[in-house]
């Protein structure tokens, strides 16, 4: 397998991380329009009808809700994924460097700085264990 498509797989979790912050902030930002409710529960007449902008909100803040949930569930089983091809890495200093970058994000100045190395150890670090991992699946 090619070194871009490892990258490409390591980078599963860090993508799925963007979109669950994409509805995460969706969902904090309809979120104060959850004191609606309907007025066929509460038995109180409707205000309005499909053009009502309370009630498309609520519509918007439910499915940004489940797309919420979807997400948390893929992010879940990408980091799963992104952490057994980790731990693929013959040596600990390259699965920490491994988890540093495609689990928490961090650059390459920020790694070298972690462990107390210099950029280059980082990147070349990260390029032999990127040659070493197997990738069991891909998943990209």
């Amino acid at each position: 397998m090619k070194n871009e498509d490892k990258k490409k797989a390591l980078n599963e979790y860090l993508e799925a991380k963007k979109e669950l912050n994409y509805w995460a902030k969706k969902v904090a930002e309809l979120e104060p329009l959850d004191m609606y409710r309907s007025p066929t529960a509460s038995g109180m007449p409707s205000g309005g009808g499909p053009g009502n902008p309370i009630e498309a909100a609520v519509v918007e803040l439910e499915a940004a809700r489940e797309n919420k949930s979807r997400a948390e569930e893929y992010t879940r089983a990408a980091r799963e994924r992104v952490m057994a091809i980790i731990q693929t890495a013959p040596a600990a200093d390259q699965r920490v460097l491994l988890m540093r970058r495609y689990i928490d994000g961090m650059s390459w100045d920020d790694i070298a700085e972690a462990e107390g190395k210099s950029r280059t150890w980082a990147t070349n670090t990260h390029g032999t264990a990127v040659k070493l991992i197997t990738v069991p699946e891909l998943r990209v």
